[in-house]
């Protein structure tokens, strides 16, 4: 990530935008991902955020081909690095998704009317989940092992809530 503020270095030098660093990335690889970053840390005065138009603007027509192949390789690696995160969200989505039914199928909702409000709550609560844990990743500090210990205690609570679930329904059904 030490990559990151090369990009305004690069557009005040009047660098060339089809110029690739040692991993492989251009500088509007790292603008847009710059951008997503200042989106979710909520940062609107970064310099770098608005770079990827005007680096696009710049590059030849053989770099504008490969953009999308590095962006997606670029990607790969950063959910790769944080592979741990992006598993324990996965799976708090999961446990979440159980009980969330049982809830709705409690009030005797048509079937239909159920997948209305399950599916939009749970991609709901995976988005905020997911851009906080970025928000505190990314911020630094001591808070990214703070995270991955919520995130685990998540997981924890919410494999106990199914579990009881699960064996209050088996013992009601006997």
């Amino acid at each position: 990530m030490k990559n990151l503020g090369a990009v305004t270095a690069l557009l005040r030098a009047g660098a060339d935008a089809n110029l690739v660093d040692k991993n492989g990335y251009t500088a509007r690889v790292w603008a847009s991902f710059r951008a997503f970053q200042s989106w979710v840390l909520n940062k609107e005065d970064d310099p770098a955020a608005g770079c990827a138009r005007l680096l696009r603007e710049r590059e030849s027509p053989q770099t504008r081909l490969r953009h999308w192949p590095r962006t997606a390789r670029f990607w790969g690696r950063m959910l790769t690095n944080s592979l741990p995160l992006v598993v324990m969200l996965g799976l708090i989505t999961a446990g979440l998704s159980y009980p969330l039914r049982v809830v709705l199928r409690g009030f005797g909702l048509p079937a239909a009317a159920r997948h209305l409000i399950f599916w939009p709550l749970l991609a709901g609560a995976t988005i905020s989940l997911g851009i906080t844990t970025l928000r505190e990743t990314w911020s630094g500090g001591d808070r990214a092992f703070s995270i991955f210990l919520m995130l685990l205690v998540g997981i924890i609570l919410l494999f106990f809530v199914d579990l009881i679930i699960l064996i209050v329904r088996s013992w009601r059904r006997k």
